[in-house]
């Protein structure tokens, strides 16, 4: 959050806060994650036995500025072979001309949707009554905030047969984060179109994590021809012809080890599968590639990693504790 500085009557100067986070007010806006009705509640509630997501709605300056950007830019794919940073992807000559043939299919069809600015967008909530794959990717401690496998292991405790507290407050209106929910959510309702040819929208699918005897779920955002597909947005697609400096290769090779291999390995893997796409979406240009990542070695990794997890007494009570409210809710 951005701070100023001004002075005081005594002349001492304090900092006060320079944009505050928009507040939300009712009715709030949410929709079932199991069929995705969508309502309004002075309260939110559950629907379909889950709890729901809450909406937030677009800003005047997020629908400014993704009008702009569908007027000024036409959605255009990138090869996976002309990418200059692609570390452990798989370019098998067969799977690079599938990854291609889905590229130019998904060219032509985002390039004749129609589907204008959405009016509202997912919020992201931290509190949870349950976990997902995403939160299997990393192990902070246990009072420690943000995504992490402890955080999301308190929260699901705490939250189990509960309505989840609202979001009050989102993000700053034509920020990062909400042009970046904006973009999630015109793609969800693009995507819910695509149901033709290879091309299908994503399902459920679980995760058996036997290192800590859990079975976790998580939705791929597309399959192709059978193939779960996970897309990414990003600033730019890190293409040989484009300028690129040191430190963004660098942060797209990090956020690469660390948010998109290890979904990839879970979700390949509960699709049968040692491989799937990623699909890369730049927010600032509309081209876009699908690359063909194999989650082998990075699944195995995490296996090792997930088995000394169990060596924590706090998390292994708290394990038990959350499998036996499992158990007991599929009963």
């Amino acid at each position: 959050m951005q701070e100023e500085e001004e002075k005081t009557n005594s002349g001492k100067k304090k900092k006060r806060n320079k944009k505050a986070k928009p507040t939300l007010t009712p009715p709030f806006r949410w929709r079932c994650r199991v069929c995705s009705e969508e309502g309004e509640a002075e309260e939110l509630e559950r629907h379909c036995g889950k709890n729901v997501r809450q909406l937030a709605p677009v800003s005047e300056e997020g629908t400014e500025w993704f009008n702009v950007f569908l007027g000024k830019n036409t959605w255009k794919f990138i090869p996976p072979d002309l990418l200059s940073v692609k570390p452990q992807s798989l370019m098998d000559e067969e799977k690079v001309a599938l990854a291609c043939k889905a590229g130019n299919e998904l060219e032509a069809f985002l390039q004749g949707v129609t589907i204008t600015v959405p009016s509202h967008y997912e919020l992201y909530n931290a509190n949870s009554d349950h976990l997902r794959i995403s939160d299997l990717k990393k192990k902070l401690k246990l009072k420690a905030k943000g995504r992490s496998f402890t955080a999301a292991l308190n929260s699901a405790l705490k939250w189990e047969g509960k309505v989840i507290p609202l979001v009050k407050t989102c993000p700053k209106g034509g920020g990062p984060i909400e042009l970046g929910h904006v973009f999630d959510e015109y793609f969800t309702m693009a995507f819910q179109e695509i149901s033709s040819g290879l091309w299908a929208p994503g399902k459920r699918v679980n995760f058996s994590c036997e290192e800590l005897e859990l079975i976790v779920s998580g939705t791929p955002d597309l399959f192709y021809d059978g193939i779960p597909v996970e897309m990414k947005t990003t600033a730019k697609i890190p293409i040989s012809s484009s300028k690129m400096g040191k430190s963004a290769k660098t942060n797209f090779r990090n956020k690469w080890k660390t948010n998109y291999l290890p979904q990839i390995a879970m979700y390949s893997h509960a699709c049968g599968l040692e491989w799937m796409f990623l699909l890369l979406i730049s927010k600032q240009t509309g081209e876009f590639s699908i690359v063909p990542v194999n989650g082998k070695e990075k699944l195995n990794n995490l296996r090792k990693r997930w088995a000394t997890w169990m060596n924590d007494g706090r998390i292994k009570d708290k394990l038990e504790e959350y499998r036996k409210l499992e158990e007991v809710e599929e009963e």
